[in-house]
């Protein structure tokens, strides 16, 4: 029913990341799921709740070869400290909805307050639907 599937259409946010006061966290949204199932938007939101401003802060993102991913440009390079927040938007379009799950592999890219290069991995599992 079109009530049901607009009750499907976000879901709760997503930790995909968490270490050394750096947090990702995703919060997904079906934009038209009555008529397109495979589409999802993927809000993510990437937080710093340490002293040091997170310095060209990058997300890279990977998915499947059944799923193409955009990626909108983030709200600004760096992430400022003590709860500063930046934010970005990835849509991806799942040819195999409802067969294979949305999945992802992150690279998370900053330099600390020394100025020294991080680089983090991650993989993110999304609830089933999405």
């Amino acid at each position: 029913t079109p009530a049901a599937a607009a009750a499907a259409a976000s879901s709760p946010p997503i930790v995909a990341f968490a270490k050394d006061g750096i947090t990702v966290t995703f919060t997904c949204v079906k934009p038209d799921p009555v008529n397109d199932p495979s589409a999802t938007t993927v809000n993510a939101s990437y937080s710093n709740t340490s002293s040091a401003p997170a310095v060209g802060f990058t997300l890279q993102a990977a998915v499947p070869k059944t799923m193409t991913l955009t990626l909108a440009p983030a709200s600004a390079a760096d992430v400022p400290p003590h709860g500063g927040v930046v934010t970005q938007v990835l849509h991806v379009v799942n040819a195999q909805h409802g067969v294979k799950p949305l999945a992802m592999r992150l690279r998370i890219t900053w330099s600390d307050a020394m100025g020294t290069p991080v680089t983090e991995q991650a993989t993110v599992n999304f609830p089933p639907g999405l």
